[in-house]
């Protein structure tokens, strides 16, 4: 069994977990690698290689899925991309162009 395979296996036990659809997961494991990205490079959440981090990760991920099916699902890959990338991409721009939300 390649490495596509068991990367498939822990990704489909992992959604199978969750309460949802797919794209939910999407949206909290992208949230997720984000802020313990920030946490474990000791950045802030307003510095890039956070973000760059999460991006990295689900690209990826879509690379580990079209491995494992031979093809691309355009439609779907999109779909997961967006999912997971927007809203740390939402909250980095926040949190980097208007400084006084990290004030409080």
């Amino acid at each position: 069994m390649g490495f596509e395979h068991i990367y498939h296996s822990i990704a489909s036990r992992t959604e199978a977990l969750h309460i949802g659809t797919d794209k939910f997961v999407h949206v909290q494991v992208g949230l997720a690698i984000w802020v313990v990205g920030a946490l474990v490079m000791r950045r802030p959440l307003h510095a890039l290689p956070p973000l760059l981090l999460c991006i990295a990760a689900e690209l990826g991920n879509e690379f580990m899925d079209w491995r494992y099916a031979h093809s691309l699902r355009l439609p779907d890959t999109l779909g997961d991309m967006l999912a997971t990338w927007f809203w740390p991409v939402v909250l980095f721009l926040l949190l980097r162009y208007y400084p006084k939300i990290r004030r409080g």
